[in-house]
């Protein structure tokens, strides 16, 4: 289902020339870009420029974070009501 949506906004941005931005935190980037073009290429349609930003990975910090207070862990259940 995800994938026959893809492709239809797909099309209809390549054929409006629009440009869309999506942001990934916590997703694969270059595993969501791989499969925006397989699915594209799959169904026919012009293969769109897909880019994927990588870096922004913070988990290797984690502990040096922490130490220095410079990240705060916080529970969900303090927000909730």
């Amino acid at each position: 289902m995800l994938i026959c949506l893809l492709i239809f906004f797909l099309n209809l941005l390549i054929n409006y020339g629009i440009t869309f931005c999506c942001y990934l935190s916590g997703m694969n980037p270059l595993a969501c870009k791989q499969a925006i073009e397989k699915a594209a290429k799959d169904a026919g349609i012009e293969v769109p420029v897909v880019a994927a930003i990588v870096g922004d990975d913070l988990m290797p910090m984690l502990d040096e974070l922490k130490q220095n207070k410079k990240l705060t862990p916080f529970s969900v259940e303090v927000y909730r009501k």
